[in-house]
């Protein structure tokens, strides 16, 4: 299996590699973690990361958004958010490319098996934007990737749009995916014009009702200790979360803000405008 940073190989190569994983495996070239032994250094050098550059606000546009009925008002909505968030470096999945010319967004890097992107060339790519084609069978996802160059910029903030509705198991993946990124030091938000979700580490952040009316909060590790709320309709202080009780599912905000404080664990927290 062959990874390539290279655009000009990259383009003529094929996309979708379905060699056997299992020899790569037991010779050492995958490793446990699921993830190719220095993968991601061998396809795409810490120099080309712009490490030398500062980058606060990293952006991910996945290859998948639930847009409803009304796309032009979901983007129109996206495209205000992005405006806060102010990005300076962007990360497409896949097709995320084309949600990405929707959203008037030049990303610095496209990356994925192009597995989602029916009708799509990689060649309508410039060549001024870098490309990392991925095989369709891997140990990892695209958007696990796309996080694993993110942090790799050293970034106060990892805001990734879509990757929510259509296929549970996507979604599922995408909050472990947040969960094992983000830090306490790292926030990393993952939205779309209907819900937003982030994990939450030890210590104190206060969330926007801009996101929507609804606010859950589940425990992602065993248990959540230490869990206090102000600015809910259902208040908490000192309680502790479990991860087979949905104790946190459907609360409000009845403050602009509602500021969630835990000791340890891990806590998924997703707003909703839903009804």
């Amino acid at each position: 299996m062959s990874y390539s940073s290279n655009k000009s190989t990259s383009k003529d190569a094929k996309i979708s590699d379905n060699s056997d994983l299992t020899s790569q495996k037991a010779s050492g070239q995958i490793c446990e973690n699921s993830c190719p032994v220095d993968f991601m250094t061998s396809i795409y050098p810490n120099d080309k990361l712009q490490k030398d550059k500062k980058h606060s606000s990293v952006l991910i546009v996945s290859a998948y958004i639930d847009f409803s009925e009304d796309k032009n008002n979901d983007l129109h909505y996206l495209k205000k958010r992005i405006s806060k968030i102010d990005p300076d470096y962007i990360i497409c999945t896949d097709s995320g490319y084309e949600i990405a010319k929707e959203l008037e967004l030049t990303p610095n890097l496209v990356v994925g098996d192009f597995d989602s992107s029916t009708g799509f060339s990689v060649n309508s790519i410039p060549d001024d934007i870098e490309m990392i084609p991925v095989p369709v069978e891997k140990d990892f996802t695209d958007m696990e990737m796309a996080l694993d160059l993110a942090v790799k910029l050293s970034p106060d903030h990892v805001n990734i749009i879509g990757g929510l509705g259509g296929r549970l198991d996507h979604t599922v993946a995408n909050m472990q995916n947040i969960a094992h990124f983000s830090s306490d030091s790292l926030i990393i938000n993952i939205f779309d014009s209907k819900n937003f979700m982030t994990a939450q580490h030890p210590g104190t952040r206060s969330y926007s009702s801009v996101f929507g009316h609804h606010f859950s909060a589940f425990a992602l590790t065993e248990k959540v200790t230490g869990l206090t709320y102000s600015g809910a309709y259902y208040p908490l202080n000192n309680d502790t979360l479990y991860n087979t009780l949905p104790l946190g599912v459907s609360n409000s905000f009845i403050e602009n803000e509602i500021t969630v404080t835990i000791d340890t664990g891990i806590l998924i927290v997703i707003i909703s405008k839903c009804k």
